[in-house]
């Protein structure tokens, strides 16, 4: 009895070990994987060439009384819009990194809503073994995707949930970028506040840095130029540099894209996979990410191995102006064309909303023929409710198509003004040109009143007692017909 107590006791512990080898063999396989292939761990999404991937667009149905699917000036990017397709020829990921200017108790450093104050996109090229850091500067003048409106690019995060959905932030931010790649896809990110940085800076044991600049902590501690050992909160404090003599965004974006490179260097310095466990405590609040375990291990895995001193550093650097109390970046188009081609290999078209002749264009044009759809669609959808409920006497529904008529005429003469000002970026016009602009935005002019006198007849045939508003506010981003979602830009 006790030599077959023994037996299976030898048994169990023999199975147990065999068990044992199979996990470590696999976590060997795992591992060694992890490292040599890491790109097996990304799915390869599609990376197409848009045609014109910032024309902002509406939806215009044809039907006298339709079921109305309401149109929307916002932007999208409807499919007979897009040009010739192009895949990406080399095995390149993107990952979106973000930035946000929060602390662990949702406390911002500026204004009332932490935004994403450093964007950047992480673009690893497997087949050449290369690695690109492309800076989006946060103050870039942009549209939302799905969202009516223009913001910067930072307060995009605000518009998708904020700190109340970051996930959802993170993805409108990844999907706006999109269009300053020329339509190729980011299908990754990785969202940190301002303590998650401070915390895994510290994890890693402190950066070793060449200041530039003095800078003072959010305690109060001081460092002058030189080569000096950085703390989390240094490094932070850092990255804030607002000013300098290189000027605001474009000198902040650089010293970014340092910092990072810097903060490589101490983790191969220190063995990331170490300090891994540090790394991923500091981390449990504060960071964000749509990637797997696996997918960041295998990232951390091929950071190990790459020389830091090869990554590309580049910027989607343009003129900065000071408009509405805050700094606008508008992207230089041709540098930024040459700059996707140079990265993914392939030729792409302008962002044409991002100029300051498009931003002129609205402030003449634009927002005025928007705050007139605005208004119809208001009573067009209150009609439409009445339609459907087969509620809408003859004259009503004469009142109805008369109004609905003249929405879509306006929405039509503003597609095409806008087409022509996005198209012709940059600039000045030649006299044939500037003859058929000035056609163009006389023709939208023309179909504003009869838009109004429309909607008022309609208004008024139904009973319906809407506030309407036809004047476009001067601080217009703050104006909900403008802009769907308010955002705090400081």
């Amino acid at each position: 009895m006790e030599k077959k107590k023994k037996h299976t006791a030898l048994k169990v512990i023999l199975i147990i070990l065999a068990v044992l080898l199979v996990i470590a063999g696999g976590l060997a396989f795992y591992a060694h994987s992890l490292l040599t292939r890491p790109e097996s761990y990304f799915d390869r999404s599609e990376t197409i060439y848009v045609k014109n991937p910032g024309r902002v667009t509406a939806i215009s149905p044809h039907e006298s009384i339709p079921d109305i699917i309401v149109p929307q000036i916002r932007d999208e990017k409807p499919l007979e819009e897009t040009g010739e397709e192009h895949e990406v020829k080399d095995n390149i990921i993107n990952v979106l990194l973000m930035g946000i200017d929060a602390f662990e108790s949702g406390r911002s450093t500026s204004g009332t809503m932490p935004h994403a104050d450093a964007i950047m996109v992480i673009a690893i090229n497997f087949d050449k073994e290369k690695v690109d850091l492309i800076s989006l500067p946060r103050d870039t003048f942009t549209t939302a995707p799905g969202h009516n409106g223009y913001y910067k690019l930072n307060g995009v995060f605000n518009v998708g949930g904020g700190m109340k959905d970051p996930k959802a932030g993170f993805e409108l931010v990844s999907r706006a970028a999109e269009k300053w790649l020329g339509g190729i896809s980011i299908p990754y990110y990785y969202g940190v506040d301002f303590q998650a940085v401070i915390d895994i800076v510290n994890a890693i044991g402190g950066v070793d840095y060449n200041l530039d600049y003095n800078i003072t902590t959010f305690s109060g501690k001081k460092y002058s130029p030189g080569k000096r050992h950085l703390d989390g909160e240094a490094v932070m404090a850092y990255l804030r540099i607002r000013k300098s003599a290189e000027g605001t965004d474009r000198s902040r974006t650089n010293r970014q894209r340092r910092m990072m490179v810097a903060i490589f260097n101490q983790i191969k310095k220190k063995n990331l996979f170490s300090v891994l466990p540090s790394l991923i405590n500091a981390a449990n609040s504060g960071i964000w990410t749509n990637t797997t375990l696996s997918q960041t291990a295998a990232l951390a895995g091929y950071a190990m191995r790459y020389d830091t001193d090869s990554i590309g550093l580049h910027v989607m650097d343009g003129r900065i102006q000071l408009k509405y109390e805050w700094a606008w970046s508008f992207v230089d188009q041709q540098p930024r064309i040459d700059l996707i081609d140079e990265v993914y290999g392939i030729k792409t078209g302008p962002v044409g909303i991002c100029t300051t002749l498009y931003e002129k264009w609205l402030h003449e044009h634009g927002f005025l023929a928007i705050k007139y759809i605005r208004q119809a669609e208001k009573v067009i959808n209150a009609a439409n409710s009445l339609a459907d409920k087969g509620e809408l006497s003859k004259e009503q529904t004469d009142a109805y198509r008369n109004c609905f008529n003249a929405y879509s005429a306006l929405i039509d003469a503003f597609e095409n003004a806008s087409s022509f000002r996005q198209e012709h970026y940059e600039g000045s016009l030649g006299s044939e040109e500037q003859e058929r602009f000035n056609s163009l935005n006389a023709e939208l002019s023309k179909k504003e009143a009869p838009l109004k006198e429309a909607v008022l007849e309609l208004e008024g045939s139904i009973g319906l007692n809407e506030a309407l508003s036809w004047s476009v506010r001067k601080d217009w981003y703050n104006d909900r017909d403008i802009n769907d979602t308010y955002v705090d830009f400081r």
